[in-house]
């Protein structure tokens, strides 16, 4: 395999510079990462090209398939990027949630991604989860302000949620929130 991805490597070089092929490039770096798949130089350059050429979709394959041979904190910042695309360039926040939800299982205790769990379910107005990841946010010292917020959505059915939570919760000094 050395010599294999020695010899792509001189490819990519000649398609990149003197044959302006960027497309036999993106398809040499794939072949070096099916014969060495933890090569960090093919995948980062690979990366680079498809964010360069607006190939979004390859982009997210591709770092989807990173993930399962990454430890628990490369994925994580795997996933953040998969959920940037989402929500960026393909306004699918459905995508995004679960790129995050998937952060949330390897850091349960990441405010950043807990607070934008409770903003993007905020606006899907899944009230379910909400509550779920606001329950999760009142765990955090010095968060009891978010209760209150909870109740100023406005939605009937949310208040209907805010007094479920509002039951499972005890609070202290928390009387007329």
């Amino acid at each position: 395999p050395d010599e294999k991805v020695t010899l792509y490597k001189e490819l990519i070089g000649l398609y990149r510079d003197k044959l302006k092929m960027e497309a036999k490039v993106a398809a040499t770096y794939q072949a070096i990462l099916k014969l060495v798949p933890d090569d960090a130089e093919a995948f980062d350059s690979l990366c680079s090209q498809y964010k360069t050429t607006n190939r979004w979709p390859d982009l997210v394959k591709l770092l989807k398939a990173r993930i399962e041979a990454s430890g628990p904190d490369a994925a994580f910042d795997l996933h953040r990027q998969i959920a940037d695309i989402m929500e960026e360039r393909f306004n699918n926040v459905t995508e995004a949630m679960r790129a995050y939800e998937e952060m949330r299982e390897l850091r349960p205790d990441d405010i950043e991604v807990i607070k934008k769990l409770k903003e993007l379910y905020q606006a899907r107005r899944d009230w379910t989860k909400y509550v779920d990841v606001a329950k999760a946010e009142l765990s955090f010292p010095g968060r009891r302000g978010t209760f209150r917020d909870l109740a100023g959505v406005g939605s009937p059915l949310f208040a209907e949620c805010a007094g479920r939570l509002s039951g499972s919760l005890a609070l202290e000094g928390s009387e007329g929130c």
